[in-house]
């Protein structure tokens, strides 16, 4: 059971780069970083004392702060595709929002339209009912 852990650790070599890669393409999409700038630091600050304890012979806890730097770079990673995500939405809904209005506004000039039709058919209609043809 001795080498368990040093599985663990193993299957983590990784997670550091992919944390490290995560932060730059996080740090290329400057938009995102005020909604970001939290779980950036935390997985900044992992990292940090992941490197602190592999300069002190810790390679356990090194794996597992390399670990939990990579969450927090995925947290923040997900939470700039949700915003992302958000500010889409916010925008397809106002456009939706401007559709429906328009669409409203043309049906009640499409409505008008017809009533003037249907009032000039009945002033025709009663012209050319009259004895003398309509004229004047």
């Amino acid at each position: 059971m001795a080498t368990l852990p040093c599985v663990a650790v193993a299957s983590r070599g990784d997670d550091r780069g992919r944390a490290e890669a995560i932060l730059q393409e996080l740090a290329q999409r400057p938009a995102e970083r005020a909604v970001v700038a939290e779980p950036i630091a935390h997985a900044e600050d992992a990292l940090r004392r992941s490197a602190d304890a592999l300069g002190g012979g810790d390679s356990n806890h090194a794996g597992l702060l390399n670990a939990l730097g990579l969450e927090w770079a995925e947290t923040a990673r997900d939470l700039a595709r949700a915003a992302k995500a958000e500010a889409t939405l916010t925008s397809t809904q106002r456009r939706v929002s401007e559709t429906e209005e328009k669409l409203s506004r043309a049906k009640a000039l499409l409505d008008d339209t017809v009533a003037r039709r249907g009032r000039a058919q009945q002033k025709l209609e009663s012209l050319k009912a009259q004895p003398d043809g309509g004229a004047p």
